[in-house]
C-alpha cells in the first residue's frame, strides 16, 4: 500500500466512523464504543474495495494543508449524513410531543434514548414503534446504503459535490410540517373534548375540572392516541419509504 492508498482509506475511514459515531435510529447511544469501532472498521474496508480514488487525486493527498482540509471535510459529512438519517426517528418524537401537549402528558418527562434530553412519556412511546418499524422495513440497509452512495456523490479527496441540495433542502421543509398533519386527528379530539368540558361546566358550575376535567381529558386522548396508532404508523412508513426514495436511492 502506498501513502496515496492509505491517506484515501484514511478518508474513507474518517467519514464511515463519524456515521458511525451516530449511529441511526438511536443516535449511538448504548451502543459499546468497541462495536463501533467494529462497524466503522468494517464498513471502511468494504467501501475501500467497492469505491475507486478520483483519477487525479493522488498528489494532492499527500499535500498536508489539503489532506487536512479534506479530512474535516469527511468528518462533518459524516456527522450530517448520520444527522439526515436520525432526523427520521425525530419526527416521531415531535409528533409524540404535540400529541402529550394536547392530552395533559406533558408534565411527565422520561429520558430519551435518541438524544440527551428529556421527552414526554408519548415520545418515547412513537420513537420506540419508529425505530423497530424502520428495523423491520431493513432501514439499516438503506442508512448503509446512503453511505455508501456518499462517496460518489461527495468523493473523498475532494471538496467538490456531484449531487443536489435540493431534496435535503425539501426533506427538512417537511419535517417541519408532516408532524402537524400527523398529529391533527388526535390534536382535534382533544380539541372536541375540551369544548365539551368547558360546555359541560357552564352548563353546571359544580364540575369541577380538576376533579373530573383532567382525568376525562387524559382518558379521550389515551383512547384517541391507541385508535389512531395503526394510522401513525402507517404515515410513519410512508414518511420513511419518502426518505429512501428521495435522499438514498440514485
Amino acid at each position: 500500500m502506498t501513502a496515496v492508498d492509505l491517506s484515501y482509506a484514511t478518508l474513507i475511514f474518517l467519514r464511515t466512523s463519524s456515521f458511525a459515531a451516530l449511529l441511526p435510529p438511536v443516535a449511538g447511544r448504548s451502543i459499546p464504543i468497541p462495536v463501533k469501532i467494529g462497524i466503522a472498521a468494517g464498513l471502511s474496508l468494504c467501501f475501500w474495495n467497492r469505491v475507486p480514488m478520483t483519477p487525479g487525486i493522488g498528489d494532492s493527498l499527500l499535500n498536508g494543508p489539503w489532506f487536512t482540509m479534506c479530512a474535516l471535510f469527511e468528518v462533518f459529512l459524516g456527522l450530517g449524513l448520520a444527522w439526515l438519517a436520525g432526523s427520521l426517528v425525530s419526527i416521531a418524537g415531535t409528533v409524540g410531543g404535540m400529541i402529550a401537549d394536547e392530552i395533559g402528558l406533558n408534565v411527565s418527562g422520561v429520558t430519551s434514548f435518541v438524544d440527551t434530553g428529556a421527552s414526554t412519556s408519548v415520545s418515547q412511546l412513537l420513537e420506540a414503534l419508529m425505530s423497530m418499524l424502520l428495523f423491520a422495513l431493513n432501514f439499516h440497509h438503506v442508512f448503509i446504503l446512503m453511505l455508501l452512495y456518499s462517496f460518489f456523490w461527495f468523493p473523498a479527496g475532494q471538496l467538490a459535490s456531484a449531487g443536489s441540495a435540493v431534496a435535503v433542502i425539501d426533506w427538512y421543509a417537511l419535517l417541519g410540517t408532516a408532524p402537524i398533519a400527523m398529529a391533527l386527528p388526535l390534536t382535534a379530539i382533544s380539541l372536541g373534548g375540551l369544548v365539551l368540558i368547558s360546555v359541560i361546566m357552564k352548563q353546571a358550575p359544580q364540575f369541577n375540572l380538576l376533579s373530573f376535567g383532567m382525568p376525562l381529558r387524559l382518558m379521550l386522548g389515551m383512547f384517541a392516541l391507541f385508535l389512531f396508532l395503526p394510522t401513525l404508523l402507517t404515515r410513519f412508513a410512508a414518511f420513511a419509504q419518502h426518505f429512501e426514495h428521495n435522499l438514498v436511492l440514485p
